[in-house]
């Protein structure tokens, strides 16, 4: 061979390889550029998240300030008793204010491990045997006294004279415990999810 084929040869191959590796380069710039571009968009759709995100906190915020406002409003009555002596002296005091007679009474305490925000709940059952209108003044008072008390019943006969009625009185006061930690998870909803 002569000298002008092999330079002729040799300026091939480096022409070859030049085109070989202009290709390659061109793939990988290729391949940047489309990653690039899902990363733009990529960007672009955790923008739109983000701003979703941003309204749902704002409602959720107002939302719970209306909830927060509720709560504020009515923590002064639910601290007010965190033990049953509390709230037997409570009822106590108001039966004696109002001196109405009494024929009985039982109270008892009835645990819920299930409920951290109102783990115990004092029952109350009351005969009473008085006036009319004292009667009524006081199933009155109770609800003014303890505004988170759950009526169970109230039945009120005639009593022994015109004047008198007899009433049983049966009532419930949650003891509330509003800083209880609602991170735990229930023990019933854990079963739940391991037997799914």
């Amino acid at each position: 061979m002569n000298g002008k084929k092999v330079a002729c040869v040799v300026l091939m191959l480096f022409v070859g390889m030049v085109a070989y590796f202009g290709q390659i380069m061109h793939q990988k710039t290729l391949a940047k550029m489309s990653e690039a571009e899902a990363a733009k968009n990529e960007v672009v759709t955790a923008e739109g998240d983000i701003q979703v995100a941003e309204i749902n906190v704002g409602k959720t915020k107002s939302a719970a300030a209306d909830v927060i406002s509720f709560l504020e409003a009515w923590r002064p009555h639910a601290e007010k008793f965190q033990t049953q002596l509390e709230v037997e002296s409570a009822i106590q005091s108001s039966l004696r204010g109002t001196g109405l007679l009494i024929m009985s009474q039982k109270f008892e305490s009835k645990e819920d491990k299930n409920n951290p925000v109102v783990p115990r709940v004092v029952r109350a059952a009351l005969v009473i045997e008085d006036e009319y209108a004292k009667v009524l003044n006081w199933v009155g008072e109770l609800e003014r006294r303890f505004p988170l008390t759950r009526m169970m019943s109230c039945d009120i006969t005639g009593g022994e004279t015109g004047r008198l009625v007899h009433a049983e009185v049966a009532f419930e006061i949650p003891i509330v415990n509003l800083d209880a930690d609602l991170t735990k998870e229930d023990p019933k909803a854990k079963a739940k999810k391991k037997a799914a």
